[in-house]
C-alpha cells in the first residue's frame, strides 16, 4: 500500500519532503530523527529529482518516496518488516497527509 500525491518531484520542496517524513513518523509511531530532515531537505530531495527515488532508514524503520510518472509521487514505509498493524499505520499516514496536502489522491 502506498500514499500517493499528485505532485512531481520538481514541485516538492525539501521542506515538503521533511514534513512528509514527520507525518510518517507520527503515523508509524517511530522516533523522528532531526538528521533525517537535513538529509531529506538536501540530498534526499536531489535524489528524488535526479533518480526518481529516495528514502531514509533508521534502526528497523524505512521511509521511501518514488516517482513513476503521470504526475504522481508515492510514499511508503514500515516501522518494522513484520508489523501486524501496518495497514492501520498506513491509513493513519494517509489521513495525516490528507490534512496537510490537498493534492493527495489515495
Amino acid at each position: 500500500m502506498t500514499v500517493e500525491i499528485k505532485l512531481t518531484p520538481e514541485k516538492i520542496t525539501g521542506e515538503d519532503l521533511s514534513d512528509i517524513y514527520r507525518l510518517f513518523c507520527e503515523a508509524f509511531q517511530i522516533k523522528h530523527y532531526p538528521r533525517a530532515d537535513e538529509y531529506l531537505k538536501t540530498q534526499g530531495l536531489q535524489e528524488l529529482r535526479d533518480k526518481r527515488v529516495t528514502g531514509y532508514s533508521s534502526e528497523r524503520s524505512l521511509f521511501k518516496a518514488w516517482y513513476e510518472g503521470n504526475g504522481i509521487t508515492r510514499f511508503n514505509g514500515c516501522s518494522t518488516f513484520e508489523d501486524p498493524t501496518y495497514t492501520q499505520k498506513i491509513e493513519k499516514f494517509r489521513e495525516l497527509m490528507k490534512e496537510k496536502y490537498k493534492e493527495i489522491i489515495s
